[in-house]
């Protein structure tokens, strides 16, 4: 696992521009392999600089872990992005019956 950004105290001592140019370097590989993001990176970096220092986030999850649910309205509307793993998703009850 990575260590939290919060934890690493070097962090704390460098200049706010340098760690939104920290977090772009970190998140916009992934972020633009979006073709709506790639676009936005290219009409306007620093937006999109902007979005990789005050919103992206990292969330890790186990096997089994629910990422959201069918018809759950989030406080935050969110975007998820797989890093590495693999996610199943299914919509709708799924029923399970036995032939015979």
């Amino acid at each position: 696992r990575n260590t939290h950004e919060s934890k690493v105290e070097l962090l704390t001592l460098i200049s706010e521009p340098l760690r939104s140019e920290i977090h772009y370097e970190v998140h916009a590989p992934l972020l633009t392999q979006h073709p709506f993001f790639l676009l936005y990176n290219r009409r306007n970096p620093a937006g999109i600089r902007q979005i990789c220092h005050t919103t992206v986030s990292t969330l890790y999850l186990s096997r089994g872990d629910v990422l959201f649910s069918e018809f759950e309205v989030p406080a935050t509307p969110s975007m998820f992005f797989v890093c590495s793993g693999k996610l199943a998703y299914s919509q709708g009850i799924v029923e399970h019956h036995k032939v015979f």
